[in-house]
């Protein structure tokens, strides 16, 4: 394994004890699986990963020493587990505090994490049946985070990923989709539309390499369907085209929204057969929701124009985010050129999210009767560019427009983040060139501004500029 792809594992999995800090939740524990009653070895997890989130220099010694107490109030527990879920709960709980451990800087911490390396080998190996479907999904992705994370940690150390031959035998499903699902009604209508395969790792991921290998940008599963399979023949695009053709036969325009939650390849027809088309499943509140789907459209946007749209659902506006997080939410949907739909109560809004929703600057963008195409990532930022992350999308954004370039910043971390917004970088930009900046959210000019433009982003925030010409350099058109 080389080593920054070590590096960019390593980097994911330290993120999941702040990941179930905040949300309680991470790529192995599901969202619903504790939501009603965490057990005890859960909740010694939940203080460690709260603890690590605020972990400061002056506090630091406390926290290692409250960190190793709960540790030990969890692995007292090993003579008293019996049934499927105290293992299950004991071996999450157990990932999350090796996760926190093998990865400090503290050489005292990673040494006491390595010693219980095998608690959590002989844990995991326990997990072996299962008696719901969330329980099913949960106990296959813990078991292989277990070896997975255990081998990235020793591949870094000697060399040597020593879980590999595990690893490559354990059942993956490659419908990830039903994860992802919130509600039973939702996943039953999923199970319908395609049954979940499962296959060993060994061929997943074999199949995803060779799809990456076709498409540099493709990040998906790999397909459940033979290769090459022509989705716009699929019985899914039949029955729209058969809504599609009733609707063209009325004597009245009628705009025809698709809604198959981005399923069979829709971005690939649904300009042929509907206005707008969802490109994902559903949106909620949570910000983790949000950048998840805002991920996931960053990488089809090459099917939206003047005839269609991918609807990236509802806008989440008023329900409950923060203004940072208000902003980063309305100015990328708008900037994506999705439907513009209000999803909130008007009768309690703000004023300040009425102020979001009527930003004059980036509903121009939206709706631009010159320029069809949406901004889309020149740069992703934390992550390599073309970096499939759900937690960390691409940050740096652009996209040309009658009244000049749409530049937009995110910070997905939870601090202040100094930017830059190079012209060198952005598209149709000259490097070292002069424009006329415009910051969105103020509505106020900057003037002229020269090589590019300089920012602090507060955390979960977007900053959004229109940079325009009218100080000597020019912005070359790419696409109309």
């Amino acid at each position: 394994m080389a080593p920054s792809t070590i590096q960019y594992c390593i980097s994911q999995l330290r993120s999941y004890p702040d990941l179930f800090a905040r949300y309680g939740r991470t790529p192995f524990i599901h969202s619903r699986l504790y939501q009603e009653n965490m057990p005890s070895p859960m909740q010694h997890a939940f203080t460690i990963c709260v603890l690590n989130a605020g972990k400061s220099d002056l506090q630091r010694d406390m926290t290692y020493t409250v960190l190793n107490a709960e540790v030990h109030e969890l692995l007292r527990a090993e003579s008293s587990l019996s049934t499927f879920e105290d293992y299950l709960a004991h071996v999450q709980a157990l990932i999350l505090c090796q996760i926190v451990r093998l990865f400090d800087e503290n050489v005292c911490q990673r040494t006491f994490a390595e010693q219980h390396d095998a608690v959590l080998a002989k844990w995991t190996d326990t997990l072996h049946e299962w008696k719901t479907w969330i329980l099913m999904g949960s106990a296959r992705r813990t078991v292989l985070m277990s070896h997975f994370l255990r081998g990235l940690y020793y591949a870094r150390k000697t060399g040597v990923c020593s879980t590999v031959a595990v690893m490559a035998d354990l059942p993956v499903s490659t419908r990830a989709v039903l994860w992802e699902l919130e509600s039973p009604t939702r996943w039953q209508l999923a199970l319908k539309a395609a049954e979940p395969v499962l296959m060993p790792y060994k061929d997943y991921t074999t199949q995803w390499e060779e799809a990456l290998n076709q498409n540099g940008s493709c990040a998906g599963e790999p397909s459940l369907c033979p290769s090459g399979y022509n989705y716009s023949t699929s019985n899914t695009a039949s029955r729209y085209r058969l809504m599609r053709d009733a609707l063209l036969a009325q004597n009245r325009t009628i705009l025809y929204s698709l809604c198959d939650w981005g399923q069979a390849y829709v971005e690939s027809w649904g300009n042929a057969t509907g206005n707008s088309w969802r490109m994902s499943d559903d949106i909620s509140p949570p910000f983790e929701r949000i950048l998840a789907i805002l991920n996931e459209n960053s990488f089809q946007l090459n099917a939206t124009d003047f005839w269609g749209h991918n609807d990236a659902d509802m806008l989440e506006v008023g329900n409950g985010i923060s203004a940072a997080q208000t902003r980063s939410h309305f100015a990328l949907w708008a900037a994506m050129k999705s439907p513009l739909i209000i999803g909130t109560d008007l009768s309690g809004v703000s004023d300040a999210d009425v102020a979001v929703l009527k930003n004059a600057y980036l509903l121009a963008f939206n709706q631009d009767a010159e320029v069809g195409a949406p901004a889309t990532p020149y740069k992703w930022g934390v992550n390599p560019d073309y970096t499939f992350n759900a937690s960390f999308p691409a940050e740096y954004w652009s996209g040309e427009s009658s009244n000049g370039t749409l530049v937009l910043v995110g910070n997905w971390l939870n601090e202040t983040m100094s930017k830059v917004a190079n012209y060198s970088e952005i598209p149709g930009l000259q490097a070292g060139g002069a424009y006329q900046v415009v910051d969105v959210w103020a509505g106020s000019s900057l003037g002229c501004v020269q090589n590019g433009v300089q920012i602090n982003v507060e955390a979960n925030d977007t900053a959004v500029y229109l940079i325009q010409e009218g100080c000597g350099s020019v912005i070359q058109k790419r696409r109309t």
